[in-house]
């Protein structure tokens, strides 16, 4: 079924790994395929960031840093201050610039 967020914030099962590497011999992925702008940005981050900062107060860290560094040591710092009680990590990938990105061609064997 589905469930609100704030009734996710405290499911029992809210921690439960569903998918993880290595822990099967094959892993289901999800794959989206979305356009690429100059200004951009990204945010990979473990539950430590998500369970300690809400949407409103990482969005306006997101907005406020320029610079990717810059903007994932303060989102951490943030995360701590507000108890860390996980391990915190923050990747902050910003598109800065088009660039054409071609297949790699297909190995053919010399018969």
């Amino acid at each position: 079924g589905l469930i609100t967020a704030s009734e996710a914030n405290s499911h029992p099962d809210g921690n439960l790994i569903t998918r993880a590497v290595g822990a099967a011999p094959n892993l289901r992925l999800e794959c989206n395929v979305e356009a690429l702008e100059v200004g951009d940005r990204f945010l990979l981050c473990t539950d430590g960031l998500i369970d300690e900062v809400s949407e409103e107060d990482t969005a306006e860290i997101l907005w406020r840093h320029t610079d990717p560094q810059e903007c994932a040591d303060a989102l951490v710092a943030r995360a701590l201050d507000n108890g860390g009680s996980d391990n915190v990590t923050v990747i902050v990938v910003d598109v800065v610039a088009e660039a054409v990105v071609q297949a790699p061609h297909a190995a053919q064997s010399e018969s």
